[in-house]
């Protein structure tokens, strides 16, 4: 495993998922998903659009420098997990 995918593991795991876990998979979420369609590497079942005029590093946070290190794999499988996640969530009426 290369050391921007450890790096990566090491951020998300750390983040605040106990106090605001909604807020904080939307956060990552959205972060890896600018970031992949920039690459043009989106999943299409993620149902990703930046928006109608706006570059994806332009929303919000800009996609912070450790994401483009990742390999475009690594964020996929990190996106699906978030996604997995994401949909506990809704389903135990943790979303907002």
């Amino acid at each position: 495993m290369n050391t921007a995918h450890e790096n990566l593991r090491q951020l998300i795991r750390e983040d605040d998922l106990q106090g605001d876990a909604w807020g904080t998979v939307m956060s990552w979420l959205f972060n890896i998903a600018a970031e992949l369609w920039h690459r043009g590497e989106c999943p299409a079942e993620w149902e990703y659009s930046p928006g109608a005029a706006s570059e994806p590093r332009e929303l919000g946070e800009p996609v912070p420098d450790y994401l483009v290190d990742v390999d475009t794999d690594a964020l996929v499988q990190f996106g699906n997990v978030l996604q997995r996640y994401r949909s506990k969530l809704v389903v135990a009426g943790e979303d907002y």
